[in-house]
């Protein structure tokens, strides 16, 4: 029955393309652009004027036989077109399509019921669809398959991509303005390090040399340090061959920063300006709501971070070391500090303990930062032990990086680092519970 309900869409959009191609074949369907069409914003400012505007077809409705409708949508914004018969000396042979790129001329007036609209003397086909435009996508393998076609007729999905590529701005802005400089790092070496996770692998045959897609540029950026630079940050892609699920991806955004003679108190006091901040600017208050199991909850930024000592808290709440992330008192934002050394191989400790925090929200990490470790004996003693962790079978324990250890002898000056999941942010401020839903195009399985 499936395959019936496929083979009819597809005839029917086999269909549809062939008629329109007819309608239009004396049409030249894809013109070289050579107008300068205003935006909306500007055409509603000139009553009166002759414009040019373009953008896509999403709506027709014609009445009588003199007389037709056009929504017109660009960035978002819709402009409705008057189409007169006489205006036009070939009124009936203009063949316009949903979806159809369109360029019209003409003057702007307000219509009867005082809709400012472009009366158009003159159209031109920029680029015909040749595809019906459903009025939804139901199926979210379908979403995700075809992302344009969910742009064009999901608003929503629309949205959340604009919200993150905000949020990403504000963080560039934010950072910019305390004086950090963006900067690169590559994202093939010959072996990935700085968090413990599997990576993708590939080869260079120029000089035939196996390489590795970075899971984290930490190792890279405070290498920058030791040359030189003082406050840095990277917003970019990492990669782990990894398992998928509601909050995971292979491929996914992180920013990390890294800056030095600071402490990790001033970088939780920064962390909990910029996620204020970012609530502020993108959903206008302070708070926001999230599902657990469930259950709603409201976040609010407004009030201070609360901070859990990790081991006294879970010897206090249940005699032992479990997963804290778990409780309850991690739903607002948390922070949690005082890690144990050995869940912490590149972080300064002292007494056993890391001097580092994470930053939970919801039962989930945004924010993991950390003193970094500068002595160079002793990061090769924890490369070392991740090493035997590696031999023994544990593939994501990190590798032992000997050029890492060579830079830290030249001098890192005392630097605390930090980690962002933008992927997960975005999910927190348009209050999604799945991480493909703020991603462009995520990765999914093949159809067979």
């Amino acid at each position: 029955m499936q395959n019936r309900i496929i083979q009819c869409a597809r005839r029917w959009n086999s269909d549809y393309k062939t008629i329109h191609l007819n309608n239009i074949k004396s049409v030249d369907k894809y013109p070289t652009f050579r107008s300068q069409p205003l935006e909306f914003k500007e055409v509603f400012q000139k009553p009166g004027g002759t414009v040019s505007v373009c953008g896509r077809v999403t709506s027709k409705r014609i009445q009588g036989k003199n007389l037709a409708f056009i929504d017109l949508v660009r960035n978002q914004q819709v402009l409705q077109v008057v189409l007169k018969r006489d205006q036009f000396e070939s009124f009936d042979n203009i063949h316009i399509g949903i979806g159809d790129i369109y360029e019209f001329e003409g003057t702007v007036q307000d219509t009867r019921k005082g809709q400012t609209s472009l009366y158009a003397s003159k159209s031109t086909l920029l680029a015909p669809c040749l595809h019906r435009i459903p009025e939804e996508l139901k199926d979210d393998n379908t979403k995700h398959r075809l992302p344009w076609l969910n742009l064009l007729v999901n608003q929503e999905a629309v949205k959340i991509l604009q919200t993150r590529f905000k949020i990403i701005n504000h963080i560039r802005a934010f950072l910019n303005g305390k004086d950090f400089i963006e900067i690169e790092t590559p994202v093939l070496s010959t072996q990935s390090g700085g968090a413990n996770a599997k990576p993708f692998k590939t080869h260079l045959n120029t000089f035939e040399m196996d390489l590795e897609m970075r899971i984290a540029p930490e190792l890279y950026l405070k290498q920058l340090i030791v040359g030189g630079f003082d406050k840095i940050y990277e917003i970019g892609k990492q990669f782990r061959n990894e398992g998928i699920d509601a909050t995971h991806n292979p491929e996914f955004t992180t920013c990390e920063l890294y800056q030095t003679f600071t402490t990790v108190d001033k970088m939780m006091e920064m962390t909990e300006t910029l996620f204020r901040n970012i609530f502020q600017e993108i959903n206008r208050q302070q708070t926001t709501t999230i599902w657990i199991n469930d259950e709603e909850h409201e976040i609010d930024f407004s009030k201070d971070f609360q901070r859990i000592n990790i081991i006294p808290k879970l010897e206090s709440i249940v005699g032992q070391l479990p997963p804290l992330e778990n409780e309850p008192l991690c739903i607002q934002p948390t922070f949690l500090i005082g890690h144990p050394k050995a869940l912490s191989p590149l972080s300064k400790c002292e007494n056993g303990i890391a001097d580092r925090f994470e930053l939970f929200i919801g039962r989930k990490e945004y924010v993991n930062s950390y003193s970094e470790l500068n002595d160079p004996e002793e990061q090769l003693k924890r490369f070392q032990s991740q090493q035997e962790d590696r031999n023994s079978g544990d593939r994501e324990a990190q590798q032992l990086d000997l050029n890492f250890c060579k830079a830290l002898e030249y001098g890192l000056p005392p630097t605390v680092g930090w980690g962002l999941g933008i992927d997960r942010l975005v999910m927190l401020v348009v209050g999604s519970r799945r991480i493909r839903d703020v991603i462009a195009f995520p990765i999914i399985k093949h159809e067979k």
